[in-house]
């Protein structure tokens, strides 16, 4: 193999693997992690997960009609429980704000989620996305 090809083939294989690394790196980021229709009537819901993930915060987006969102709680596998007072009506198509959970990353058991249907309105699907680290 003459110097030339081996340069070039040494080349093309440091540029895949520049652009195939950052995208290993990046796999982990925001990913759903459950979506719950909002019953006629039904204020609460729950997403269970299987476990062994660590995130760092959540949100919800909000798609088909816009819901009010009063709190959400979150249960991480070490049983401790944060609630988060959202209290923000939430147009179909858009979300929450990140909800941010102080200190480490957890391993989140289930969420539960408090809301209120628009009056009138149709269903409405929520969304729970975990940006996991």
């Amino acid at each position: 193999m003459t110097m030339t090809r081996r340069f070039i083939l040494g080349a093309a294989a440091a540029a895949i693997a520049a652009a195939v690394l950052p995208a290993v790196a990046q796999a982990k980021g925001w990913g759903g992690l459950g979506l719950r229709t909002v019953k006629p009537g039904g204020d609460h819901d729950r997403i269970v997960l299987a476990g062994g993930r660590r995130f760092d915060a959540l949100r919800l987006e909000v798609t088909e009609n816009g819901i009010f969102i009063n709190k959400v709680h979150v249960t991480f596998a070490n049983g401790k429980t944060l609630a988060f007072n959202l209290r923000n009506f939430i147009e179909r198509g858009e979300r929450t704000r990140d909800i941010v959970f102080p200190g480490d990353e957890r391993d989140i058991q289930h969420v539960d989620m408090f809301f209120k249907r628009r009056p009138g309105g149709g269903r409405a699907v929520v969304t729970v996305l975990g940006h996991e680290v």
